[in-house]
């Protein structure tokens, strides 16, 4: 039967009758995962017990859409070890998100204890679950990791770098360092009872206490700084990444305060196959480098299609490509058509742009340029947009 002859009070009532299903039907799929809805009314109880990561979100916004699979994937996966994922809408929670200053969306924090007490750390990273994970992992442990014994440390050592203080924590200072890296991706260790006489510290090279190491498969290095918080910190920030770092959302405002060269193996995730050979290429070349200007990292054009068009490489699936950004100054070369296949050709490259002799194909971006720079690398939705 044609709608033009149903009564209008009918199809109001048909209308709201649909709405209805529409936010069962949602309400029944939420119910239907391991996330935990959370309201003003029960959200302090709750998140009082354990350890949690709360998404911030909007029912129209795009990027909650696009992350709520690993956001589900997340809940099912760290439910079995105590943690608990939770969700607030919003726009519907609006004292809630008032009350952590949320001014976009998906924003996430991590949460535990009592309102009076809590400690409450937004998350910048991917919205990927290994990603969070982790965040989620070290944020609910203690800053710094106890070593009690000297054959403990072999079995820590692996690809992914940790700092260990080896002797006493002379004014804290390493514990206020270890605080300020914990929402990070690296794991700091203390191992007060380090001994200079001990074969395994003479193997490491230490010959006085307190020692700061960074340590992994790939390579050891000892601070030789002054014993104060920004020298170490910044040393810290510096050397505690992987020979080739990958970059991500979280890893980015470091970058930006290291005064390096950034040397990008611009890759793309869409060829696997080709992209893992070349990152092992690159990997490489970063441990035969004895530049301390360059910094090697590895970039996803399929992810940062954004980014690595607008530092010189116009066409991302146009892999592998060798790019490099100067930190300070958002100047940026791109390989001049040589063979990024060849380790020889590479480092004359990479030589030439640390040296000066090739000028950047990109001067540095305007305050326009900038601003908008920012925003990307936060990915997040405004409050006021309309998806």
């Amino acid at each position: 039967e044609s709608l033009m002859h149903v009564p209008r009070a009918a199809l109001v009532l048909l209308c709201l009758g649909l709405a209805f299903a529409a936010d069962e039907e949602a309400e029944q799929v939420n119910k239907n995962t391991d996330i935990v809805t959370l309201t003003k009314e029960d959200f302090d109880l709750q998140t009082s017990q354990g350890f949690w990561l709360v998404r911030f979100h909007a029912t129209w916004c795009n990027h909650c859409k696009r992350m709520k699979p690993a956001w589900e994937e997340l809940a099912t996966k760290v439910k079995p070890l105590g943690y608990r994922i939770g969700d607030v809408d919003a726009p519907k929670e609006k004292d809630l998100a008032k009350r952590f200053g949320v001014r976009g969306y998906p924003t996430i924090f991590f949460i535990h204890g009592e309102p009076e007490n809590r400690i409450s750390k937004q998350y910048d990273g991917d919205h990927t679950v290994d990603e969070m994970e982790m965040f989620l992992t070290k944020m609910s442990k203690p800053p710094i990791q106890l070593i009690a014994a000297e054959d403990e440390i072999a079995p820590l050592i692996s690809a992914d770098p940790i700092v260990i203080l080896f002797g006493e924590d002379v004014n804290d200072l390493y514990t206020r360092v270890a605080t300020a890296f914990q929402p990070r991706h690296s794991w700091f260790y203390h191992y007060p009872k380090a001994a200079l006489d001990s074969p395994k510290m003479k193997e490491m090279g230490v010959d006085a206490l307190p020692a700061v190491m960074v340590l992994s498969t790939e390579f050891s290095r000892r601070y030789v700084g002054p014993w104060v918080q920004d020298p170490l910190q910044q040393w810290v920030s510096t050397n505690r990444h992987p020979l080739l770092t990958r970059l991500t959302r979280s890893v980015f405002p470091e970058l930006r305060s290291m005064n390096k060269l950034l040397v990008f193996a611009v890759v793309n995730s869409a060829k696997p196959e080709l992209s893992n050979r070349y990152t092992d290429f690159f990997r490489t070349l970063a441990a035969e480098n004895t530049d301390e200007r360059l910094f090697f990292l590895s970039v996803d054009a399929g992810h940062f299609n954004q980014f690595v068009r607008h530092y010189g490489v116009k066409q991302p699936q146009d892999i592998p490509r060798v790019m490099v950004l100067d930190s300070a100054t958002q100047e940026s070369w791109v390989d001049p058509g040589i063979d990024v296949w060849n380790p020889s050709e590479v480092r004359t490259f990479l030589a030439s742009v640390s040296k000066g002799y090739t000028p950047p194909g990109l001067q540095p971006v305007s305050r326009k340029i900038m601003v908008w720079f920012r925003k990307y690398w936060k990915i997040v939705v405004p409050v006021t947009a309309v998806s």
